[in-house]
């Protein structure tokens, strides 16, 4: 048990979650963002790209226009990021959105080389913060602090 407890120690801030939501109305609705940004950014379909800070804060990293946009934003993020991606595998989860997900989930697999992804469902909790269509992608990178 000791050793799990050292190596979950030793790996945390290494492992690299990028969070997107199809729209900003739950966001908002968790207090995240103002009815204002809610409002304007869901009629410029803005999408915004989350991730774990050092600290463990969710943070928003970038905003895109468009589903397009967000991908590519995301592509380039995991690129800069990510460690080995031949001997691991991308774990993708979704909230009730599993069409989006394996579509960024596969462009990461042929643009960056993973050997494998995994799908699979966010827990009730992220759900009920971020909204249904929140799709998130895990794999192991860089330290976040850099």
């Amino acid at each position: 048990m000791e050793d799990v407890v050292n190596f979950l120690e030793e790996v945390k801030h290494n492992i690299q979650p990028y969070f997107t939501v199809p729209t900003l109305t739950y966001l908002h609705r968790g207090g995240r963002v103002s009815k204002t940004s809610m409002i304007l950014g869901n009629i410029l379909s803005i999408r915004p790209v989350l991730r774990l800070n050092y600290a463990g804060e969710l943070k928003v990293y970038n905003k895109c226009h468009g589903e397009k946009a967000t991908i590519r934003k995301i592509i380039e993020n995991i690129k800069e990021q990510v460690i080995n991606a031949k001997e691991q595998t991308l774990y993708v989860a979704h909230g009730d959105n599993l069409e989006f997900a394996k579509k960024l989930a596969e462009v990461a697999k042929d643009e960056i080389g993973f050997k494998d992804i995994h799908y699979s469902f966010i827990g009730s909790t992220i759900g009920a913060h971020s909204g249904p269509g929140t799709v998130t992608l895990f794999f192991h990178g860089k330290d976040r602090l850099a």
